[in-house]
């Protein structure tokens, strides 16, 4: 019993630093490199949790030592034209905010959305609730060099993506690569090698670094990100089908909703619905008590990071 719950613990904490792409119910390619170093390709998501510091820098100064490029091709394969400044940047993505501010860059964030907003960020001026549901008009009244975005910008290409690049200003787009894959089908070396929500996180800031400096305090991070990655995935390798935790995961946009999704295997469970031929479903309260999971995962969150909206959900 002691070991389920310290199980439980661990898998708690991996899919709270998880991407937040899987609300789509995608999952990742794997790395060509071994399992103990990051990934160099690929794009985030990340977590709720913060990845800033006390002791991150209070600006943008000790970037400029680093190599800038006259252009780039970002995420979603579009080539980028960089600016000469990065003095005013917007962010439409919480997760790539919160990698940017961890990398020295809140002084230059000068707009950004309400979802996941870091708390150094609460009194910049939002745009939209999110790169999908965003106003071009507020965004060009700032006036920004750049703006960086998640894939949700480019469904619409005929809209806001658009009207942006007509307005001149060059947007980086972050967008990790996918594949749908069952992990019953999948092997236990290909799913140790499948990135971690870790190896995405440390991707995507290495790429980010290419756009706005600081290789040095990314690569810090990295290297000691990954020595908890390998941990826990070493640890996990380890467990036999019988010490795994059957669990259920309910999104918290959704009663009984759940996904196929890599991260719940990858921290040692075991996922109640892993026979659906769907990748993402709904199951009814009956099916949940006839598998009798011994976790309840409830995925959730808080624009302000209020704690008392999680106590209440």
């Amino acid at each position: 019993m002691v070991k389920k719950t310290i199980l439980a613990i661990f898998l708690i904490a991996i899919l709270v630093t998880a991407s937040a792409y899987v609300v789509y119910s995608q999952f990742y390619n794997s790395p060509s490199s071994s399992p103990s170093n990051s990934p160099s390709t690929g794009s985030p998501s990340s977590s709720g949790d913060s990845l800033t510091s006390s002791n991150s820098p209070s600006s943008s100064d000790d970037k400029s030592s680093d190599s800038k490029v006259d252009s780039i091709v970002d995420g979603a394969d579009l080539v980028v034209d960089m600016p000469e400044s990065l003095k005013r940047i917007v962010v439409l993505d919480g997760n790539l905010a919160e990698m940017l501010c961890y990398m020295g860059l809140q002084d230059s964030i000068v707009g950004r959305t309400d979802a996941q907003c870091p708390p150094q960020l609460l009194n910049v001026r939002s745009v939209g609730e999110a790169a999908y549901a965003m106003s071009v008009e507020a965004t060009l009244e700032l006036k920004p060099d750049l703006i960086i975005a998640d894939s949700l910008l480019t469904y619409d290409m005929g809209g806001s993506y658009t009207q942006l690049k007509a307005a001149g200003i060059p947007i980086y787009i972050s967008q990790p690569p996918t594949t749908a894959q069952n992990p019953l089908q999948m092997t236990p070396e290909e799913l140790y090698n499948d990135p971690t929500g870790i190896d995405i996180v440390c991707s995507v800031m290495q790429d980010l670094a290419t756009v706005v400096g600081n290789k040095e305090r990314v690569d810090e991070f990295v290297t000691w990100a990954q020595s908890y990655n390998k941990l826990v995935k070493d640890r996990v390798a380890a467990l036999s089908r019988e010490q795994q935790t059957l669990s259920f995961v309910e999104w918290y946009f959704s009663p009984y909703h759940t996904t196929l999704d890599l991260k719940l295997y990858q921290a040692g469970g075991i996922n109640i619905a892993e026979n659906s031929s769907l990748a993402s479903l709904t199951l009814t309260p009956e099916e949940v008590v006839m598998q009798n999971p011994s976790v309840i995962i409830e995925l959730i969150s808080s624009p302000t990071y209020d704690i008392a909206d999680f106590i209440k959900i």
